[in-house]
C-alpha cells in the first residue's frame, strides 16, 4: 500500500483560511441559535480587546510559547511574512517608492516601514491579524461576552416591482437607530426578494444607507416570482443583527416578456494597452490555427439594450436573461461545453449571472472555414427565446511551422547507413501537434520514402511538434563524388608528353641553336609539373577529406499546418 504521504500541494491566502473560517461562523451560528451574524469583525475585535489575557501579553502562542487556557485568540508574535522580489520594484504598500529592497544585485526582499514586511508583534498586527483562532474559547465568550444592544428593521410601503424591470421602493427602518457619525461608519441595510412560500431567496439587494434609522431600498430588478420582501440590519459594534418579517407585495411579479437577440462576437485583445483590451467583432475573422481567441455569446433585448456584463459591473438597466446557450459550427454541434474538447464535452451553456452571456474560452476550431451560430432558450419569463443568433464566419489559417534537420553523424564513410531525423515545430498552442509525411531528399533525389511525422501537443515550455526518422539512409550511394565518374589511375597524356620532351631536349641538345634548346627545356618543365598535379589528384587510392552533401527535409503540411522545410550538411568520404 502506498503512502498517503508521497505528495505535497501548496495552498495559501484566502484559499486556505475562508473555508475554516466558514465553518467557524456556522459553528457560532449553532451555538447561538442565529442564522446570520452579520459582520462578525465586530465580536472578534470586542472579545480581543475585551480579554485580559490578550491584552496583558498572556496569549503569546510563538516557538517556545504556550497561550494562557482562556485565550480566544492564539497570538503570533515573531517572524515576518516578506517574500522575494525583483530588486528596485515599487508598491505604495507604504506609500514608499522602493518596495524590494536588499543587498543584491537582482533579488531582495518586501519592505514597509524601513522594516521587512510585515512583521508578527503583540496583538493585532498586518502579519497575522488578530491570531488563530481557539474555537472552543470562541463559542463559548461570543454567547457569554458580546452583548449588543437587540434592534427591530421593519419594512414598509412596498410599491412597484412589476413586471420585472419596472422601479421598486421600499422604507426600511431600524429601531432603536444606529450611529451615523461620519460616512466612513455609515450604517446599511439589504433587501431580499422571496418566493411565496416566504424562504426561498430569490435574490438580494443593497446595501442602502441607513440615516436616522431609516433607508429608502430602490432597486428595478425584482425577479419574477417574487411575492415577499424582507429587509436585514447586519449590526454593529453596539447594536445587534436584525431581520424583518417578510412583507406581501401587491401582487407576485411577473416576466418583462422582452423579445431577445442573440449575438455571437469573435473577442481578441488590443496588445497596446495594459492589461490588454478586449476588442469583440462580428466581422469575418481568420486567424492561425492554436491561437488565442474567444467565442462570447451576449443575449439583449432585440433593440440590443444589454443587462451590462463588463467589469467594473453597475447596476443593471434591466433584468439579465437565464437559460441556455446552444452552439453550433455550420450543420454540426460545436461541442466545446464544459472543457472542450473532451469526451463528455456537450454543445449546450449556461448564461452567467454577470450579464446574460456566455463565453468559450476552450474554443479549438480546426483548419477550414467556419459558420458559428448560436440559440437562446430562455430561462426565465423575462425572455423569450430567440430566433438564431448572426453567423460569425471564422477562418482558421495553417499555423507557421519550422522544419529541423540532423543525422546521426556529420561525417559519413561511404557506404555506411545513417540515420535521418525531422522535427516540425509550431508555436500553435494546441494539443494536436502537426500530422503528415517528411521527405527526405538531397538536389532532386528523394531518400527513401515519405516517413509519417508523429505528433506531439503542446506543453507549458513548447508549441506543438511532430518528429520522423529515416533509418538505414545511404547517403553515399546515392550521391558519388561530383566528378561525374572515377579517375584515370595513370596520367597517360602528360606522361608521354614528357618522355617525348625529354628525348628531344637530349637528342637535339648538341645540334639545336641556344634558343630553341632554352623552349624544349621549358616544355619539359612543363609536361613534368602536369604530371606531378595529375599524381597528386589521384590522391594515391583515396586518401582525400571526401565531399559535402546538402540533405534536405520537406514537410508537406495539413489542415492545420502549413509546409516548411530545413536541411543540414553531411560530408561522404
Amino acid at each position: 500500500m502506498s503512502s498517503p504521504f508521497t505528495d505535497f500541494n501548496l495552498v495559501g491566502g484566502t484559499s486556505a483560511s475562508t473555508p475554516p473560517f466558514g465553518a467557524i461562523v456556522a459553528l457560532l451560528n449553532q451555538a447561538t441559535g442565529v442564522q446570520r451574524q452579520g459582520n462578525v469583525n465586530y465580536g472578534l475585535y470586542f472579545l480581543a480587546a475585551n480579554d485580559p489575557n490578550y491584552t496583558g501579553g498572556q496569549c503569546g502562542a510563538s516557538l517556545g510559547v504556550t497561550p494562557a487556557a482562556g485565550c480566544v485568540f492564539n497570538d503570533v508574535t515573531k517572524g515576518n511574512i516578506g517574500v522575494a522580489c525583483a530588486k528596485g520594484s515599487t508598491s505604495a504598500v507604504d506609500g514608499g517608492t522602493s518596495w524590494c529592497q536588499g543587498s543584491g544585485s537582482t533579488f531582495g526582499v518586501t519592505v514597509a516601514n524601513g522594516s521587512v514586511a510585515y512583521g508578527a508583534g503583540p496583538e493585532y498586527d498586518l502579519a497575522t491579524g488578530l491570531g488563530s483562532v481557539n474555537v472552543t474559547n470562541l463559542l463559548t465568550k461570543w454567547k457569554s461576552s458580546f452583548a449588543r444592544t437587540a434592534t427591530t428593521t421593519t419594512v414598509a410601503s412596498p410599491s412597484g416591482g412589476t413586471p420585472s424591470g419596472t422601479n421598486f421602493t421600499a422604507t426600511i427602518t431600524v429601531a432603536p437607530a444606529p450611529p451615523t457619525t461620519t460616512p466612513a461608519l455609515q450604517e446599511d441595510v439589504s433587501l431580499t426578494a422571496l418566493a411565496s412560500d416566504h424562504t426561498t431567496v430569490l435574490e438580494s439587494f443593497g446595501p442602502f444607507p441607513l440615516t436616522a434609522g431609516i433607508a429608502t431600498a430602490k432597486t428595478n430588478l425584482l425577479p419574477p416570482g417574487t411575492a415577499f420582501v424582507s429587509a436585514t440590519y447586519g449590526g454593529d459594534s453596539t447594536h445587534a443583527l436584525s431581520t424583518s418579517t417578510p412583507v406581501a407585495l401587491a401582487g407576485t411579479v411577473a416576466g418583462a416578456n422582452f423579445a431577445s437577440k442573440t449575438t455571437v462576437n469573435f473577442v481578441t485583445f488590443d496588445t497596446s494597452t495594459t492589461p490588454p483590451t478586449p476588442k469583440l467583432s462580428t466581422s469575418p475573422s481568420p486567424v492561425p490555427y492554436g491561437s488565442s481567441y474567444i467565442l462570447n455569446v451576449v443575449v439583449t433585448k432585440s433593440d440590443n439594450t444589454s443587462c451590462g456584463f463588463f467589469y467594473p459591473k453597475t447596476v443593471s438597466p434591466i433584468p439579465c436573461p437565464t437559460g441556455t446557450i446552444a452552439l453550433k459550427d455550420g450543420a454540426n454541434n460545436l461541442n466545446d461545453f464544459p472543457s472542450g474538447p473532451a469526451s463528455n464535452a456537450t454543445n449546450i451553456a449556461k448564461l452567467s449571472n454577470q450579464g446574460g452571456l456566455v463565453e468559450d474560452f476552450n474554443v479549438q476550431l480546426p483548419g477550414g472555414s467556419h459558420s458559428i451560430v448560436a440559440t437562446f432558450t430562455s430561462g426565465d419569463t423575462n425572455y423569450q427565446s430567440g430566433s438564431p443568433s448572426n453567423t460569425l464566419s471564422v477562418t482558421i489559417t495553417p499555423a507557421v511551422t519550422t522544419t529541423l534537420v540532423a543525422s546521426s553523424s556529420g561525417v559519413i564513410t561511404s557506404g555506411t547507413p545513417v540515420t535521418l531525423t525531422a522535427v516540425v515545430g509550431s508555436a500553435s498552442n494546441s494539443n494536436q501537434g502537426p500530422t503528415g509525411t517528411v521527405q527526405f531528399v538531397s538536389g532532386t533525389t528523394n531518400i527513401g520514402s515519405p516517413v509519417t511525422c508523429t505528433a506531439s501537443g503542446a506543453t507549458a515550455n513548447a508549441g506543438a511538434s511532430c518528429s520522423a526518422q529515416l533509418s538505414n539512409a545511404m547517403i553515399s550511394a546515392l550521391f558519388p563524388p561530383p566528378t561525374g565518374g572515377p579517375r584515370p589511375t595513370t596520367p597517360l597524356l602528360p606522361v608521354l608528353f614528357a618522355l617525348l620532351s625529354i628525348l628531344l631536349f637530349a637528342l637535339g641538345w648538341r645540334w639545336m641553336p641556344e634558343k630553341r634548346r632554352r623552349t624544349y627545356a621549358y616544355a619539359g618543365f612543363v609536361a613534368f609539373a602536369l604530371l606531378a598535379v595529375a599524381i597528386a589528384g589521384c590522391g594515391g587510392g583515396g586518401g582525400g577529406g571526401g565531399h559535402t552533401v546538402t540533405i534536405k527535409a520537406n514537410y508537406v503540411g495539413d489542415t492545420n499546418y502549413a509546409s516548411s522545410s530545413g536541411s543540414t550538411t553531411v560530408t561522404v568520404q
